[in-house]
């Protein structure tokens, strides 16, 4: 291939401007392109080897064999100038394609990430949005033009609305022809014809009062059918949006007094069906969801406009069709593609939405099925619920009973559901139980009952959840209905005297350790160790509710609370496997936490009970006393560890304060405190020195030395001096004892084990 003389000049004045433009820093992309295939193809000439000079005759040689190939001959040099039309390639070198091609090639410009977004997103380039903008921007100047020959007095009413009649048989007209050739401009042209039909039948109507109420809404009526037609023929979703706005909004922008409830009822349902049918035709799910959500507006607005003395009967069974009609459309028009899935073929548009709505919430496509499905079921069910509610004017109870009819239609389709689309099914076993939770907190008379209900019914969906897997929004849901029951029963422990309250906490903790076991429920320990927890905490406010209508409450709730630590600390001793709870070391959080508020109460910090009249035998004395026990009921079934030590020495040091409050009220009480702590002392070293346990030994010790402190420090200069006597007399002589006995104990021999600690020397 050769170039002429012309072809060359060209090619030097391009690569001149080019290099030019590039120098000075405003050169384009097909300038850079030019240069760098020329460099190529330049490089590529000096790399390859000259040609070697043809003889003039040839020396006679013998054929070659036949497996011998003869070189080829090297490729001609490609001339300069046909590098102009050079396209990237796959050149071993440089990655370019040196075929000629050609001479001149328009690049495209590569979208900006707004063109991506755009395009991505609202399915959309920016040419449509021109086109849209252009449309926009000509439906304006019309109406311009119509307002500006309105005010000079150029055309009549009756002309003017002619005028948009046939402007909007125009733009259909160019619609139908464009819509081969380019069915954006297609669907622009169409739609606004529709538009401008819309406008002309409103205008004559309300403006200019050329047409009666009937032929106004034949009119309309007309071209919203003409918009679902125009839609299904012509396969644009936008058609339907325009068609099921309008078509929903016709009865309220043509306002008219002799319009009837059924009437309308009837109109929104025939609107509704159109838009069901495009859906399960097309699968349009935007012109779907915009037919069921502006049908129940539309419902709502009439059912709000009824005066407030009350509707006709016919009036109300009206709406009521309506609102069951909106339940229909929302939830089995949505099934049936689903239950059904030969007949309805699935929808590439639906798998894009879903695929969009999954990049949007970065949850997996399946993820966002099953929550659609979950949208799709409950909300259907409750809308149509709370609108009939509405539309009778029932009270809290009745529309309880009328969610039972909610809880059995979900019930059945779950039952049919379950072996095909098991997804679904858990759907509508959400549904169910939801709304049975709703309809027992109506149905309740009082809080205590509806709390009783409510944790009774929750531990049966936990019951349920372990038999048959209902979905983990069954589960959260039973956690909920149990979590807002006990917090309505906290409200409502004002009145702790009660029988429906004692009751209520009676059920709420026997609910939750029936929750916190393993055989009811599914969820994982941790969560069944809160309700054990939980549990613990209802036992304990029912004893308090048991105790408070007897007088003196505080003592007989420290006696009672103090029993119930010693029962948790023999829980949490009880082996897994056990028959009906094992322990765990929540229980043990539990009896701590009992142990606290009892200590609390028989200290008499909140002042709930008086001093006694005889000592030892009043219920600050109760208290005291049970409370010692369950600490040390605590202690023996803790074991060997810090927590024995922590909880014997809680339980002695409040039976020194003990003996110390229920003599500070009798004569020589002074005295017969320090008698008992110093018996209390050498009790507790005499038990201790024979075991070798030298914390025991400790404390025994430190209870004489303050034995001995309050004698010289406080008995010394308070007692009478016969007391003064008999106590230092007494006290020394038990000392004498005492350590006579300690003394032979000290000097046996020590065990052969080298871990105990030896106290002799």
């Amino acid at each position: 291939m050769t170039a002429s003389l012309e072809e060359r000049l060209f090619t030097a004045e391009r690569l001149l401007a080019g290099l030019i433009r590039e120098r000075a820093g405003v050169a384009t992309d097909e300038d850079l392109q030019l240069l760098r295939n020329a460099g190529i193809a330049f490089g590529r000439l000096v790399r390859e080897p000259a040609s070697p000079p043809v003889q003039a005759v040839a020396p006679a040689s013998p054929p070659a064999p036949p497996s011998v190939r003869v070189p080829a001959r090297p490729p001609a040099p490609v001339p300069l100038a046909a590098t102009v039309g050079w396209r990237p390639g796959e050149d071993e070198d440089e990655g370019y394609d040196l075929v000629p091609g050609p001479r001149r090639r328009a690049l495209e410009p590569e979208p900006t990430p707004a063109e991506r977004w755009i395009a991505a997103r609202m399915k959309a380039t920016p040419g449509d949005w021109v086109a849209r903008a252009g449309m926009a921007l000509l439906l304006f100047g019309i109406a311009f033009l119509c307002k500006y020959s309105i005010d000079q007095g150029w055309i009549t009413p009756a002309l003017r609305v002619s005028a948009g009649g046939a402007a909007g048989a125009a733009l259909v007209g160019l619609g139908l022809r464009t819509h081969r050739t380019s069915r954006p401009f297609s669907g622009l042209f169409l739609g606004g014809g529709i538009g401008a039909w819309y406008t002309a039948a409103y205008a004559a109507y309300e403006l200019y009062h050329l047409l009666p109420f009937s032929v106004a809404f034949a009119l309309m009526a007309a071209t919203t059918a003409a918009a679902f037609g125009l839609a299904l023929w012509s396969g644009i979703e936008t058609l339907a949006v325009v068609g099921a706005l309008g078509g929903i909004g016709t009865p309220f922008v043509l306002s008219s007094d002799r319009a009837s409830v059924p009437g309308l009822v009837a109109y929104l349902l025939t609107i509704l069906c159109f838009t069901s049918g495009t859906y399960l035709a097309r699968r349009w799910r935007t012109g779907f969801a915009v037919g069921v959500a502006g049908t129940w507006t539309a419902l709502a607005a009439a059912l709000a406009a009824l005066p407030a003395g009350g509707a006709p009967v016919s009036t109300r069974v009206a709406l009521s069709i309506g609102f069951l009609g909106v339940l229909v459309a929302g939830w089995r028009v949505f099934l049936l593609p689903r239950t059904w899935p030969a007949r309805f073929q699935p929808s590439a548009r639906e798998a894009a939405a879903h695929a969009w709505w999954a990049r949007a919430l970065s949850l997996p496509e399946e993820r966002v099925r099953v929550l659609e499905g979950y949208v799709a079921v409950v909300v259907p069910f409750f809308v149509a619920w709370g609108s009939l509610a509405a539309a009778w004017s029932l009270s809290a109870r009745s529309s309880g009973y009328l969610g039972t009819g909610v809880v059995w239609v979900a019930g059945f389709a779950f039952a049919a559901l379950r072996p095909r689309l098991p997804a679904l099914a858990r759907a509508h076993a959400f549904a169910a139980a939801a709304a049975g939770a709703a309809v027992l907190a109506l149905v309740g008379r009082n809080v205590p009952e509806t709390v009783i209900a409510l944790v009774i019914y929750g531990t049966l969906l936990h019951a349920c959840e372990r038999a048959e897997p209902l979905g983990r929004p069954v589960r959260l849901l039973a956690q909920g209905v149990m979590a807002v029951a006990a917090l309505a029963l906290a409200q409502g422990l004002a009145t702790p005297g009660d029988l429906a309250v004692r009751v209520a906490l009676l059920a709420v903790s026997a609910c939750a350790y029936a929750v916190s076991a393993e055989r009811v429920s599914g969820v994982g320990r941790p969560v069944r160790d809160v309700y054990r927890l939980a549990g613990h905490g209802f036992a304990a406010l029912l004893l308090w509710a048991l105790c408070a209508p007897v007088p003196h409450a505080g003592g007989w709730f420290a006696v009672s609370l103090s029993a119930f630590a010693a029962a948790l600390c023999l829980l949490e001793r009880r082996p897994e496997g056990a028959a009906v709870l094992a322990g765990r070391p929540v229980d043990g959080v539990a009896a701590l936490a009992c142990h606290g508020v009892a200590l609390v109460t028989a200290l008499g910090f909140c002042g709930v009970f008086g001093d006694g009249a005889v000592a030892w035998y009043n219920e600050r004395a109760a208290a005291q006393l049970a409370l010692i026990a369950s600490l040390a009921a605590g202690a023996v079934l803790a074991g060997p560890g810090r927590r024995r030590g922590w909880l014997g020495g809680v339980g002695y040091g409040l039976w020194l304060l003990a003996v110390a409050d229920q003599f500070s009220g009798v004569a020589g009480g002074a005295a017969l405190t320090t008698g008992t702590w110093a018996a209390t002392g050498l009790a507790v070293l005499i038990a201790t020195v024979r075991r070798r346990a030298q914390g025991g030994v400790r404390v025994a010790l430190g209870t004489l030395a303050l034995v001995c402190a309050k004698l010289f420090l406080v008995d010394l200069a308070n007692l009478e001096p016969v007391w003064r006597i008999l106590l230092f007399m007494g006290v020394g002589a038990g000392f004498l004892a005492v350590s006579y006995f300690v003394r032979a104990a000290w000097l046996a021999e020590e065990p052969a084990d080298e871990r105990r600690v030896s106290l002799a020397g």
